[in-house]
């Protein structure tokens, strides 16, 4: 089997190994055999292509713009007409007509990202975010603070999700317990804006100098 595996394939092309094991054949696939073959076509198989179908127009359409290019002139090449041979980018409208065609004015195009059930509304802040948790994680510190006197009622609590391996890694957790105690220690009562951001400025300067990584740190701070 020279094709790699499609994500979402792997049980039915499982099975289907199976059977022809059963039938008594040896199987060579990726993961077991250094075996792959392209599913797109060499130069020679195009030019059998532009032989057997005799285009008088050619518009190439997979790959970057520099396969494009390459295609066009092997069409070129092949008899196809240089003015018959179109390289269209995103945006350019192209009218098929009986006898011949005719490019149309550019529209405006981008990129639209689906996000579940929305289409179009992830923003770029949003996408920020998103790589950050997935390349660096997050860091929870949750508080619970007398309102009028500012003492600590529970915590600080520090949570890591997808950050670092809490077993491996208490002791700079505990460590960064004993920064956000200094922040309480030097707030204000009742600037509960200003103390979430201290904590958070804080705790991100001493992860990245200690560990160089930047998390996502969220100070969840409630007022009882």
């Amino acid at each position: 089997m020279s094709s790699r595996m499609i994500p979402g394939n792997a049980k039915a092309i499982s099975k289907l190994i199976n059977e022809m094991y059963r039938m008594g054949a040896e199987v060579l696939y990726e993961s077991v055999h250094a075996i792959h073959a392209s599913g797109h076509a060499q130069r020679d198989e195009l030019r059998e292509m532009f032989a057997a179908v005799r285009p008088q127009l050619f518009i190439p359409i997979h790959g970057e713009y520099q396969h494009l290019v390459k295609h066009g002139r092997l069409a070129a090449e092949c008899g196809v007409p240089q003015d018959n041979v179109v390289l269209l980018e995103d945006g350019q409208p192209i009218t098929l007509r009986p006898n011949d065609f005719q490019l149309e004015n550019r529209v405006p195009v981008e990129c639209t990202l689906v996000d579940g059930k929305g289409v179009g509304d992830v923003g770029y802040a949003v996408l920020k975010e998103r790589r950050i948790l997935g390349d660096e994680g997050m860091v929870i510190v949750v508080l619970v603070v007398d309102s009028e006197t500012g003492s600590i009622l529970h915590g600080p609590e520090m949570i890591s999700k997808g950050f670092v391996f809490e077993q491996h890694y208490s002791h700079l957790l505990e460590d960064a317990k004993c920064l956000v105690l200094d922040e309480i220690e030097a707030a204000r009562p009742g600037q509960i804006n200003r103390l979430q951001e201290n904590i958070r400025s804080s705790l991100r300067r001493f992860f990245r100098r200690v560990l160089e990584r930047d998390p996502i740190v969220v100070p969840v701070i409630s007022e009882v």
